[in-house]
């Protein structure tokens, strides 16, 4: 009996060791904000991304008193959507990782980076990919230069901005574009996040227009019935 409870528990650690180093893979969506040169074209656009996060799999490759940077293991599949066209790095070796800054009595802050090769249409120049949490410098969800399991959710109390942003880069040293926006929905379920970003302006223009001729139309039967 003691030896069927003793292998019972090893199962069991190892079953919640399994699930602990599980990849997760999050999704994501909202609005560039903030756009630099071509990046411009951007402009109150949505966007809707999603990438794997394998915390157990990381390794440490550098650190120092305020800030400590981990590599991830590829293909770490970022996916990012812009009108129709993508900014990806899924199968490719190229370097991805995640930083971790404590500022002290300013912000803590966890980016996550995804060089991204492979772009079509308007992104195809595009090559790097960030996504930053930035926390409240009195936070304890970072207080460590240590690795997160998982990453921080929007209804975190402690999160003062989360942004992603896309990048146009020169040997991933001097920027030349970028566009950047604030993330309106994040989750582990790769449903929540479609259709929530706000509609382009072209999108919104035409739903107007349909919106105008449709009480047109509805004035023209309620005249037409009065006169009759």
């Amino acid at each position: 009996m003691k030896a069927t409870k003793g292998l019972i528990g090893v199962l069991l650690v190892a079953i919640c060791s399994l699930a602990q180093a599980a990849p997760i893979s999050y999704y994501l969506s909202g609005v560039f904000d903030d756009p630099l040169g071509a990046g411009s074209d951007f402009l109150g656009v949505s966007f809707t991304a999603s990438f794997v996060y394998d915390a157990a799999a990381a390794t440490q490759s550098s650190s120092s008193a305020t800030s400590r940077q981990y590599f991830l293991p590829m293909p770490n599949s970022w996916v990012v959507n812009v009108q129709g066209d993508s900014l990806s790095n899924v199968g490719s070796p190229f370097i991805s990782g995640v930083q971790i800054r404590l500022v002290p009595s300013v912000y803590d802050q966890l980016t996550v980076i995804g060089s991204a090769p492979t772009g079509t249409g308007a992104l195809a120049n595009y090559n790097l990919i960030n996504l930053v949490q930035t926390l409240d410098d009195a936070s304890t969800a970072l207080d460590s230069l240590l690795l997160p399991s998982t990453l921080f959710s929007l209804g975190d109390q402690d999160l003062t901005s989360f942004t992603l942003a896309i990048f146009e880069t020169e040997n991933f040293l001097s920027i030349r574009n970028y566009a950047m926006g604030n993330v309106t929905c994040f989750s582990t379920d790769p449903e929540a996040c479609r259709g929530t970003s706000v509609p382009e302006p072209g999108v919104l223009g035409l739903l107007a227009l349909g919106l105008a001729g449709l009480a047109g139309i509805g004035r023209r039967k309620i005249s037409a019935a009065g006169a009759s």
